[in-house]
């Protein structure tokens, strides 16, 4: 028996919530497999660290996003009830991501 209204009901993933669980899954499979799989066949030497780089340059993107986003979001709200602030931790994850890339990006590369 189960209850009447929203108490009862069975608790079944609705198709938004698959998609929502299956897109973050989707970019890290191209982020981390996308630079392989596109040379592959083409004969061009392999690229150190593809993967890698690509994760740590959408997190930056994200930490950004975030971090404009939540700024952008309190200025159009104005008086109101405003939700968790996300400039913070959207900056900090963009710094981490930012710190990360300097290694890769910042030594000249090497005559062949």
């Amino acid at each position: 028996m189960t209850l009447p209204g929203p108490l009862g009901t069975p608790n079944r993933p609705t198709v938004a919530a698959v998609a929502a669980a299956a897109v973050p899954a989707a970019v890290l499979a191209v982020a981390l497999l996308g630079a392989g799989l596109a040379r592959t066949g083409t004969g061009e030497l392999r690229i150190p660290a593809a993967g890698a780089t690509s994760l740590l340059r959408v997190l930056l993107l994200a930490g950004l996003a975030l971090a404009v986003g939540e700024l952008a979001g309190t200025r159009l709200a104005g008086a109101g009830p405003l939700p968790r602030p996300l400039a913070v931790p959207g900056a900090l994850l963009a710094a981490a991501a930012s710190t990360g890339l300097l290694p890769c990006c910042s030594s000249p590369p090497s005559a062949a």
